[in-house]
């Protein structure tokens, strides 16, 4: 039986999984969907989803530093996934470009 502090850990890395993935999927089908189609309204909407992600990754990352701070025994896990987190923000910032430099 697992204890509560593991299952939490698990849960902790399995949210930073998640966040990940999700940010980054969403992300670039917005990207891919403008640069298919061109559509205005797409950074639009990119945008607000971009604000709803940066609050949510958020509060993750801030939950697993604590987290990594407070029990030393899941902290290599726990810091392998909150890094990879932090990969999103270069993707971002290379989206960001990559519409900038279509004209937008």
């Amino acid at each position: 039986m697992k204890t509560p502090t593991e299952t939490t850990a698990l849960d902790n890395i399995y949210m930073a999984q998640w966040a990940f993935s999700w940010s980054l999927g969403i992300g670039t089908a917005f990207e891919l969907a403008f640069i298919i189609t061109g559509w205005l309204g797409i950074p639009l909407i990119a945008f607000f989803f971009l604000i709803a992600v940066v609050l949510f990754n958020l509060v993750v990352f801030l939950n697993n530093i604590i987290f990594i701070c407070l029990h030393r025994e899941y902290r290599l896990p726990l810091l392998a996934y909150t890094l990879l987190m932090l990969i999103n923000i270069p993707i971002a910032i290379l989206y960001l470009y990559i519409l900038t430099e279509l004209g937008i």
